[in-house]
């Protein structure tokens, strides 16, 4: 029986240009991860079709009922394509949050195209940065966000900037500069402005789970950063993430 879901696998291997997989070509990977996920995991059965993707091409197939060893999937090409970024581009400035908040918005980042995320030191942050292994975890989250909303290009996470750095190039960065704060316009006024700037990249600002202090609010606002109030309570900066970035990405 076929699954009527269409599950996502990212590979770390390279695949094929798109071009050189054309519809009814045979297709093979050799990589046990995906293998045990998808024979193990998700229980694919021969005729179900699933999506494998390495951040820069995504091809459809149709698996294959060959007899194949541990570790090689086969199946034959039903599409295959060059992934792109959503437009417009979102850059997302989070201040570092609790572990599991900050991978939640990691997660949420990815579902939705950002195409970076920089993290950024405030004062009111609640920990330091972690070391490489901090980045590989992030970088299975954003795997793991974009395998779930089909969105195939994870975005780029950057090394964490001070707010000193993130106030130095906000003049020198295109695109509108938006911050989240219960004092800013209204959400709909944003909405109306990011309408008429659907063409340049959108820079958003998400404060700590304590928020900016009011010397940092004064210093984003007269860098020319608009304050933006997404509702009349305080959110959580996991939820402000999902709303700012949902209502970004719909337009």
């Amino acid at each position: 029986r076929m699954h009527s879901h269409t599950f996502a696998l990212f590979t770390q291997n390279v695949l094929q240009n798109p071009l050189a997989m054309p519809k009814g070509s045979p297709f093979t990977l050799y990589d046990v991860d995906v293998w045990h996920r998808a024979s193990v995991v998700l229980r694919l059965r021969a005729e179900d079709d699933c999506i494998i993707f390495d951040g820069a091409t995504v091809v459809l197939i149709t698996l294959s009922n060959e007899p194949t060893k541990k570790g090689v999937l086969r199946g034959t090409v039903k599409h295959a394509y060059t992934a792109e970024r959503y437009t417009p581009t979102i850059n997302l400035f989070q201040a570092i949050l609790r572990r599991d908040a900050f991978d939640s918005v990691v997660y949420t980042a990815s579902q939705m195209g950002v195409a970076r995320v920089i993290p950024i030191i405030s004062q009111k942050i609640q920990r330091s940065w972690g070391d490489e292994r901090e980045v590989t975890r992030i970088e299975k989250v954003m795997i793991s966000g974009c395998e779930q909303a089909k969105q195939f290009i994870a975005p780029e996470i950057v090394a964490p900037q001070s707010f000193t750095e993130l106030i130095g190039q906000i003049s020198q960065t295109e695109g509108s500069w938006i911050c989240l704060d219960p004092n800013g316009i209204a959400f709909t006024s944003m909405i109306t402005q990011a309408q008429q700037n659907i063409s340049k990249p959108f820079n958003i600002i998400i404060g700590p789970e304590g928020g900016f202090t009011d010397q940092e609010i004064e210093s984003l606002t007269s860098a020319g950063v608009t304050m933006v109030a997404l509702t009349k309570s305080i959110l959580r900066s996991v939820d402000a993430a999902i709303l700012i970035l949902g209502a970004l990405r719909s337009l």
